[in-house]
Protein backbone atom coordinates (compact mmCIF):
# COMPACT_ATOMS: atom_id res chain seq x y z
CA UNK A 1 0.00 0.00 0.00
CA UNK A 2 2.85 2.43 0.66
CA UNK A 3 4.00 2.44 -3.00
CA UNK A 4 0.47 3.25 -4.13
CA UNK A 5 0.34 6.09 -1.60
CA UNK A 6 3.74 7.42 -2.74
CA UNK A 7 2.65 7.45 -6.37
CA UNK A 8 -0.66 9.15 -5.58
CA UNK A 9 0.98 11.70 -3.28
CA UNK A 10 3.54 12.56 -5.98
CA UNK A 11 0.69 13.54 -8.27
CA UNK A 12 -1.28 15.38 -5.58
CA UNK A 13 1.71 17.36 -4.33
CA UNK A 14 2.78 18.19 -7.87
CA UNK A 15 -0.68 19.62 -8.56
CA UNK A 16 -0.70 21.60 -5.29
CA UNK A 17 2.67 23.18 -6.11
CA UNK A 18 1.85 23.89 -9.75
CA UNK A 19 2.90 27.36 -10.84
CA UNK A 20 5.43 27.79 -8.01
CA UNK A 21 8.47 26.47 -9.88
CA UNK A 22 8.69 23.35 -7.70
CA UNK A 23 8.85 19.98 -9.42
CA UNK A 24 7.74 16.77 -7.69
CA UNK A 25 8.71 13.39 -9.11
CA UNK A 26 8.96 9.83 -7.82
CA UNK A 27 11.93 7.62 -8.58
CA UNK A 28 13.15 4.11 -7.97
CA UNK A 29 16.86 3.58 -7.33
CA UNK A 30 16.56 -0.09 -8.28
CA UNK A 31 17.92 -3.01 -6.30
CA UNK A 32 20.84 -1.25 -4.62
CA UNK A 33 23.47 -2.71 -2.30
CA UNK A 34 22.50 -1.43 1.14
CA UNK A 35 22.26 -2.96 4.59
CA UNK A 36 18.66 -3.87 3.80
CA UNK A 37 19.17 -5.27 0.27
CA UNK A 38 22.49 -6.95 0.98
CA UNK A 39 25.61 -7.42 -1.09
CA UNK A 40 23.89 -9.43 -3.84
CA UNK A 41 21.91 -6.41 -5.08
CA UNK A 42 22.60 -5.38 -8.67
CA UNK A 43 23.59 -1.73 -8.19
CA UNK A 44 26.23 0.02 -6.15
CA UNK A 45 25.05 2.89 -3.93
CA UNK A 46 26.55 5.30 -6.46
CA UNK A 47 24.55 3.71 -9.29
CA UNK A 48 21.39 3.78 -7.17
CA UNK A 49 21.88 7.51 -6.59
CA UNK A 50 22.11 8.34 -10.31
CA UNK A 51 18.37 8.84 -10.93
CA UNK A 52 17.65 10.96 -7.82
CA UNK A 53 20.70 13.10 -8.57
CA UNK A 54 19.71 13.49 -12.21
CA UNK A 55 16.29 14.73 -11.13
CA UNK A 56 17.71 17.08 -8.50
CA UNK A 57 20.11 18.61 -11.02
CA UNK A 58 17.59 18.84 -13.85
CA UNK A 59 16.60 22.26 -15.09
CA UNK A 60 13.66 20.79 -17.02
CA UNK A 61 9.99 21.18 -16.28
CA UNK A 62 9.14 17.50 -15.70
CA UNK A 63 6.85 17.00 -12.74
CA UNK A 64 4.38 14.39 -11.53
CA UNK A 65 6.43 11.67 -13.23
CA UNK A 66 7.98 8.34 -12.27
CA UNK A 67 11.65 7.72 -13.11
CA UNK A 68 13.90 4.66 -12.95
CA UNK A 69 17.37 4.08 -14.44
CA UNK A 70 17.39 7.79 -15.38
CA UNK A 71 14.46 7.18 -17.75
CA UNK A 72 10.83 8.21 -17.61
CA UNK A 73 8.63 5.21 -16.80
CA UNK A 74 4.95 4.49 -17.07
CA UNK A 75 2.98 4.56 -13.82
CA UNK A 76 2.01 1.02 -12.80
Amino acid sequence: MSKVFENAYTRVLSKELEGRGIRVNACCPGWTRTDMAGQNAEKSPEEGAETPLMLARSTGTETSQFWSNSCLQEWD
